[in-house]
């Protein structure tokens, strides 16, 4: 029920898009070219361990049902019905937030002040 996808090909490089809202776009790329295990677990543990990772200083979650498309980015959440305007605000408070991730997401933070620490940091306060 959501985007039209495609994948492009250009040169040796393939390129998966999605139509949104009428306009076609590009997600990533990749080619056929044989991948190491090693190459995959140094890139795995950069993105995971190194701290100018954006997986180490950003809270990113999205998710899909059947009428809409969930997108959270610290502390801004966007909204996109399938038929219909997006909805995007940006949230005030860590119980705010909490409840978004509870609610919205299913994600079931545990009560933790150093948790609500950082969250605190992702909405600016």
């Amino acid at each position: 029920p959501h985007e039209t996808f495609r994948i492009a090909r250009t040169g040796t490089e393939y390129v998966p898009q999605a139509c949104v809202r009428g306009d076609w776009r590009s997600l990533y790329s990749f080619d056929l070219q044989q991948q190491l295990q090693l190459d995959i677990e140094v890139l795995n543990f950069y993105v995971s361990e190194h701290p100018e990772s954006p997986f180490k200083s950003r809270l990113m979650a999205a998710r899909r049902d059947v009428s809409r498309t969930l997108k959270l980015r610290d502390a801004e959440l966007t909204i996109q019905p399938i038929e219909g305007a997006r909805e995007q605000r940006t949230l005030r408070s860590v119980s705010e937030l909490r409840g978004v991730l509870g609610e919205l997401f299913g994600i079931d933070a545990p009560a933790d002040a150093a948790l609500d620490a950082a969250l605190a940091k992702l909405i600016g306060r």
